[in-house]
């Protein structure tokens, strides 16, 4: 049996500014899942994933960036400490301006809209094999946010 990995691609802005791409579960070269994404356009020059190879494991969001609770949500994290906070996870209420640096899915094949945020963050799991706390997987960033320029995951100071 081949790696499950995940692949993103990102596209550029989408009408309301906040950055669009395409998210896929891979297994070997055939494609299990796919996913639009969004980020918060506010953040994405010190907090995105920069183009690079990155462990990532099954993680649980429990608080907010500045450390507040919130309700507890089933995410992706990097495994790497110095970027432990940049996240895949779903956008609550659908709206990416909720996220902080983190990078949320959505329902595929909404041309100009996004939605179905959480369903999405569940149907991703179901594509790894289930959610299993600590688990491992593979993201493979393809390219940079809008306006981010030519940094890799090597030469990105918050990986340093």
């Amino acid at each position: 049996m081949s790696e499950v990995y995940l692949t993103l691609l990102r596209i550029g802005p989408d009408l309301k500014g906040d950055e669009q791409g395409i998210l896929k579960v891979m297994e070997g070269n055939f494609m299990k899942a796919v996913f639009a994404t969004r980020e918060n356009d506010k953040n994405l020059s010190y907090s995105s994933l920069r183009v690079g190879i990155y462990e990532m494991e099954h993680s649980v969001k429990e608080n907010q960036l500045d450390g507040t609770p919130c309700d507890p949500i089933n995410c992706l994290r990097p495994t790497d400490l110095r970027i432990k906070h940049v996240l895949i996870h779903r956008a609550k209420n659908d709206n990416p301006n909720t996220l902080a640096g983190c990078i949320a899915p959505g329902s595929w094949g909404k041309l100009w809209g996004f939605g179905g945020s959480e369903a999405a963050m569940e149907e991703l799991f179901v594509a790894l094999g289930g959610y299993q706390k600590k688990k491992k997987v593979t993201l493979k960033v393809l390219s940079n946010a809008t306006g981010v320029g030519l940094e890799t995951k090597d030469d990105w100071w918050r990986t340093k």
